[in-house]
């Protein structure tokens, strides 16, 4: 019989605030300004969650997007990706309830996400779940997903072993790299799907 589950690890765009529909749009935008258009299902499939700068040299093969822009393009991207977060993302009760009942049934917390430190950091400060996690990691620190480093450091800083641990991700990226590190799956669709029912509901399946 496997051991319980002991902590439980989010992805933040996607799982915990639609970031990934933010990123999308502000990356957009950006390649607008050098005259460069792809479809939703390029992205979705070939982009995704991946660091903005891993997609744009992507596009380098692509769609001939000029590396000597690679730099000046990340950098707006990130301008305007910090201004749809400061007009969208609001402090959330509904998470820091869900957050504090988990804690309050002995399950330890943390957040990894490919999205730089900065923005992690802040988007974690405004909906008010600094404090409610023990930790989180970014992938400025790490090669992010679909490596799989990021969540392994993590459940090694919970001295846990991976069948200890449940994480919830989104993205094809993110779901790869849970599968690579050999912990426990809550696939979301949805940031509404991040709730306490589904959480217990599936570690109630490990079982």
């Amino acid at each position: 019989m496997k051991p319980s589950i002991k902590a439980i690890i989010f992805d933040i765009d996607g799982v915990l605030v639609p970031g990934d529909k933010w990123h999308k749009e502000a990356f957009i935008r950006v390649l607008k300004k050098y005259k460069i258009s792809i479809s939703d299902d390029f992205y979705n499939n070939k982009l995704g969650s991946l660091p903005t700068i891993s997609k744009l040299h992507i596009l380098e093969e692509t769609h001939n997007f000029n590396p000597k822009f690679i730099e000046e393009a990340n950098s707006q991207k990130q301008k305007i990706t910090k201004r749809i977060l400061r007009e969208r993302t609001k402090k959330s009760s509904r998470l820091i309830k869900l957050f504090r009942k988990l804690k309050s049934m002995q399950y330890r917390l943390a957040c990894c996400s490919n999205s730089r430190t900065k923005t992690v950091d802040y988007v974690l400060k405004k909906l008010g779940l600094m404090g409610e996690i023990e930790f989180y990691l970014t992938g400025e620190e790490f090669n992010p997903k679909p490596d799989p480093s990021m969540l392994i450091e993590a459940i090694n800083k919970f001295n846990l072993k991976p069948f200890e641990v449940l994480i919830l991700e989104d993205s094809k990226e993110g779901i790869k790299a849970v599968k690579k590190s050999n912990a426990n799956l809550l696939t979301i669709r949805n940031p509404k799907e991040t709730n306490l029912k589904n959480i217990i509901n599936s570690i109630k399946k490990l079982k």
